[in-house]
Parts: structure tokens; C-alpha cells; sequence
């Protein structure tokens, strides 16, 4: 989950400075659950998608949100910290159609060493820069945690990926890291749906220019991006989620 997620109530919407997160948790008191229905989802269905790779699966928001409109997709996750894998594993132990790794996705095979944050959601394998701590000052602490890091083109080998293939990726600024270890599955796919940054918020990540040009390498064109998240105090909007379809 990045910080478009968990910093909704710096978005201009309906809701304004309501929190979801403050909803949800009285609703769960009462055994009920707000589901987004986010832009970005609604024309998933129209593709037939037969496998979803939910790479930065967090606790299993996306696999939640996804669900319902792609009903018989098989939806592989990946997620690197051990508390939030916990809670990804009771969301797919209770989905017929879904796996979940204990994994970091990147250009390598090996060890690597997250940078976990306070605000769990924003931890990073690569750290954090002075404008992110800036606008999240409570970012501000952190400690190391080992994680397994492995390319994605090395995961697939031993894979059987149905098409059509859908690929999001949510991996707080390794987007260009994964794409550089996954070129040839994520030719496979016809639609990416990537957290693209127009300000640097982790040191050495690729921004929105920077991933363009290499997912169009890769085939794809950019059809369209939900409200983005800006800074409160001078307007710049931040970050957004992206939607890239494979060119006809």
C-alpha cells in the first residue's frame, strides 16, 4: 500500500479530510467494511484478466479491492515485511485463487535490507528523501529489516501465468528496480498498473518521465490516472496510480 492509500485525506474528495481509516475501524465494530471502488479498477473486468501480480501486496488491501471485479483471476502476491505478510496470508487463506510470497521483487537475487518505517505502508528498499520527511515528518523513524529479494523474470520461470495478465506494482519507489529484473514477463502482460511519483520521495527512485519511457519500450501506452496526491501546503501533487495498456 503506498501513500496515495494511506494519506487519503490529502486528496481532494467527496470525503474531504474524513479519514476511510477512521471509518472503517468503527465499522468493524459492527462487522462492516467500506470497499473502494477506485477509478483504476473499473475497466479491469472489460480485459478478462485470467492472472493478477499484486507486487507490493502490503496486507491484502488490493487483493480485497480486486477481488470483486475480477472474480476468477488468479491473483499471485508478493510482500517483503514479515507483519504485514502475516496479515496478507489470512486474506488469502480465505481465497480460493490466491498465493502469497514472502518476497521483495527487484533487479537481483539475494538478501536485501528494507528500510522500515514507523508508517509501515511507506517502508522502502531504497531510504527516504529530506522532501518525503518533510511532508510525513512522523516518517522520520526507521530500522533495518531483512528481506529476501528475488527478479521477477527468476520467479516466473517455474510459473504457469495464465493470460491475459494484469501486473500491479505498489513498491514505494523500486518501481524502475522490479521493471529492470522483470522485462520479460512484464512483456507477457497487457496492463500495468503502477504508483508513479512526480517528486523524488526515495533516493535514486525512477519518477513518472523515467518510467514511461520504459514501460513504452516495453509496448505499453499510458490510458489513464486516478486524483493524485499533493502536498497540502503547496498544491504539487506527488504521486498518482497510472494504468498502462499493451499497444494494439
Amino acid at each position: 500500500m503506498g501513500l496515495s492509500k494511506i494519506a487519503g485525506r490529502m486528496i481532494n474528495s467527496p470525503l474531504g479530510s474524513i479519514s476511510s481509516t477512521i471509518v472503517n475501524s468503527s465499522l468493524r465494530r459492527l462487522g462492516l467494511q467500506i470497499v473502494r471502488s477506485s477509478p483504476e479498477l473499473r475497466s479491469l473486468p472489460s480485459y478478462g484478466f485470467k492472472t493478477v501480480l499484486d507486487i507490493g501486496a502490503s496486507n491484502g488491501d488490493f487483493l480485497r479491492r480486486v477481488r470483486p471485479v475480477l472474480p476468477e483471476a488468479f491473483i499471485y502476491c508478493f510482500e517483503p515485511l514479515p507483519e504485514l505478510f502475516a496479515q496478507l496470508q489470512r486474506s488469502v487463506s480465505r481465497d480460493r485463487r490466491a498465493k502469497a510470497w514472502n518476497l521483495a521483487l527487484g533487479d537481483t537475487d539475494g538478501a536485501g535490507v528494507m528500510h522500515k518505517n514507523d508508517g509501515i505502508f511507506m517502508s522502502s528498499l531504497l531510504p527516504m528523501t529530506e522532501e518525503t520527511l518533510r511532508v510525513f515528518p512522523d516518517a522520520k523513524h526507521w530500522m533495518p529489516q531483512d528481506v529476501t529479494v528475488r527478479t521477477l523474470d527468476a520467479w516466473a520461470e517455474s510459473q504457469k501465468l495464465e493470460p491475459p495478465i494484469l501486473i500491479k506494482m505498489d513498491v514505494q519507489g523500486y518501481e524502475g528496480h522490479v521493471i529492470r529484473g522483470g522485462r520479460a514477463t512484464i512483456k507477457k502482460a497487457q496492463v500495468l498498473l503502477l504508483e508513479v511519483s512526480f517528486v523524488e520521495l526515495y533516493e535514486g527512485q525512477w519518477l513518472f518521465d523515467q518510467l514511461y519511457d520504459a514501460v513504452r519500450e516495453l509496448g505499453y501506452r499510458l490510458v489513464g490516472m486516478t486524483y493524485p496526491l499533493c502536498d497540502r501546503i503547496s498544491g504539487r501533487a506527488l504521486q498518482t496510480d497510472a494504468l498502462f495498456a499493451r499497444s494494439a
